[in-house]
């Protein structure tokens, strides 16, 4: 193993280029929409606003977010997931300061955006994947929830996507902050899920590709059980450079022209 890894050294630290990055994934929502008790048989599928949160101080009643994407180009090995995370533009609220803490859940059925309502909305599970402070007057910006958990679960089968529910903890009582987020069809500041992929050849998972992917690298090749005691959280495939399904020693030289030139990484 030393032999392996001393010839990679040396051949790598002729040329070494800078480190070549995992690569971020941006997605926009396929749908995305809101359903509100006030108004239980409207659909609001072609509103430039995301609504989510409590409104009842005001008359307006509970509104529930609905979002989904598209995920099928995500690397089916969720261990490649690195973060996962979902982005909405807050650009106005009802005049509270503070948020209110607003979860996402996993749909459990399909619904249309062009016809859901708060009458015929898509089941959930009762799981909170993550939640994120919503509804404050004197935010303007961006709100973030981190669905890394719940995006790997999806691109690992584990669950159908069928898109997330967006609403807070207690609907029926308790504080009142409804946030006006951008949705899809305003047309700017989009709602996005943000994916960091982690890339062949990055064998210790920390977004670069460079020499200290080197020993975790000869590991992947020589012995497997070491490499899976070290890196838990990392997956053995990302030593396949040459992308023949294998991880042996013809991964070898690819590797080698990916740490020396990041252009030529897969």
């Amino acid at each position: 193993m030393r032999a392996v890894s001393g010839s990679i050294v040396a051949v790598a630290a002729l040329a070494l280029a800078g480190p070549a990055l995992a690569g971020w994934v941006e997605l926009t929502p396929t749908k995305d929409t809101y359903v509100q008790d006030r108004w239980p048989d409207d659909n609001f599928g072609a509103s430039g606003q995301l609504l989510m949160g409590r409104g009842v101080a005001w008359g307006l009643g509970v509104i529930r977010g609905l979002v989904e994407f598209d995920l099928a180009d995500l690397p089916k090995n969720p261990k490649r997931i690195k973060e996962a995370v979902f982005y909405a533009y807050q650009f106005d609220a009802e005049p509270a300061a503070g948020g209110i803490a607003v979860f996402v859940h996993r749909a459990t059925s399909p619904w249309d955006e062009a016809l859901v309502t708060w009458n015929d909305q898509p089941t959930f599970d009762a799981r909170t994947w993550a939640s994120a402070a919503v509804g404050d007057f004197f935010h303007v910006g961006w709100i973030d929830w981190n669905l890394r958990d719940l995006v790997r679960a999806h691109v690992d089968g584990q669950y159908a996507n069928l898109g997330w529910v967006f609403k807070v903890q207690f609907e029926n009582s308790g504080t009142s902050r409804l946030g006006y987020l951008r949705s899809v069809e305003y047309g700017e500041d989009l709602p996005r899920l943000s994916v960091l992929v982690i890339r062949p050849g990055d064998l210790n998972c920390d977004g670069k590709i460079d020499l200290f992917d080197i020993d975790p690298f000869v590991w992947a090749l020589t012995n497997p059980a070491k490499y899976a005691q070290q890196f838990p959280d990392c997956d053995r495939t990302l030593a396949d450079m040459n992308g023949d399904g294998l991880v042996n020693f013809f991964d070898i030289d690819p590797f080698v022209k990916c740490l020396t030139n990041p252009a030529n990484c897969p």
